[in-house]
């Protein structure tokens, strides 16, 4: 179950990264989803 949260933590993070690429504005709110993300799990 651990490792399944990871792993979809591991996709998500890899998703942000892309869309960073995509547009430099959003990392506040990258990062607070993140956060929230980190908080579900």
């Amino acid at each position: 179950m651990l490792l399944f949260a990871w792993l979809k933590l591991y996709i998500l993070f890899l998703i942000m990264n892309f869309s960073l690429l995509k547009d430099q504005d959003h990392l506040e709110g990258i990062r607070y989803k993140l956060i929230a993300v980190s908080c579900l799990i």
